[in-house]
């Protein structure tokens, strides 16, 4: 966290910079959970498709149980084939729609991967 940002949780808090040294020393891994959580929910794209998001992360599990080596290109060859047969969004964006690495970023982003 920058300077600005601690003045400004001292300040809404009525605390001291002490006190707030102290409360992210005591409590580290907390704060860095929280912190990733806020971070992802405000910074993250929302999904084009996520209903069919969903059904990827739901095959994904599976797959990794049944001890399948799955790689990144796996994982968006195959979400392209679901969008073949999904009804979701348009036939255009399903059609545009590439699966880019900038996804894949975003979709083990979104869900916790």
């Amino acid at each position: 966290m920058n300077e600005q940002s601690n003045n400004l949780i001292c300040a809404k808090y009525n605390i001291t910079r002490d006190q707030l040294k102290q409360w992210r020393s005591k409590y580290k891994n907390e704060w860095s959970e929280i912190t990733d959580i806020d971070r992802t929910r405000s910074s993250s794209k929302k999904a084009s498709f996520p209903n069919t998001e969903k059904e990827l992360f739901e095959w994904i599990g599976p797959q990794i149980t049944a001890g399948v080596p799955l790689s990144r290109d796996h994982v968006q060859r195959q979400m392209r084939l679901m969008l073949k047969v999904s009804v979701e969004g348009t036939e255009e964006d399903r059609r545009s729609f590439r699966a880019s690495d900038g996804w894949w970023r975003r979709f083990k982003r979104r869900w916790r991967m």
